[in-house]
């Protein structure tokens, strides 16, 4: 995301957005709070939110110091626990479903895994086993898409 579509000033903890992009947002993140929609393409699959996400991290977190250390601390006396492969799955599923409108397709891979973790993941970072189920969720979509192709062609003949 770029200053162009917002501007943060810490100072006074006010932000501020340019053009029409923070009343979709905060109407896309309304909309998914009010219904559950975990996986709102509007949301996961944007650029501008992600950016947002991380300039209000840069102001926000280091003001949550103390309150991240205990939650740190906590997290670390607990066992490590890897991905959730349905998150992943269902993240997968999203990009087949809306790849065309990000230019997925267009993509190479350095790309598309810069993708996935610059504004999919933000402000996380996925370790490379999740990022390989991503993957795989979005090749077996494919394979499942030319069966059913294979299978219409079978009919017309």
């Amino acid at each position: 995301m770029s200053s162009e579509d917002f501007e943060f000033d810490p100072a006074e903890n006010v932000l501020r957005f340019k053009h029409d992009t923070g009343a979709r947002i905060l109407v896309s993140l309304l909309v998914a709070a009010k219904f559950g929609d975990h996986y709102d393409y509007r949301i996961l699959l944007n650029p501008t939110f992600a950016g947002l996400i991380d300039a209000l991290n840069a102001h926000v977190v280091p003001q949550m110091e103390e309150e991240l250390q205990r939650f740190r601390t906590k997290r670390m006396a607990q066992p490590r626990v890897g991905f959730d492969r349905t998150l992943m799955t269902n993240i997968g599923n999203r990009i087949v479903e809306y790849g065309q409108d990000l230019g997925w397709w267009q993509m190479t891979h350095k790309e598309r895994v810069d993708y996935i973790q610059s504004v999919i993941a933000c402000p996380h970072t996925f370790p490379d086993e999740a990022i390989e189920v991503i993957f795989e969720t979005i090749e077996h979509k494919i394979r499942l898409a030319k069966r059913l192709v294979e299978a219409s062609d079978n009919l017309e003949s």
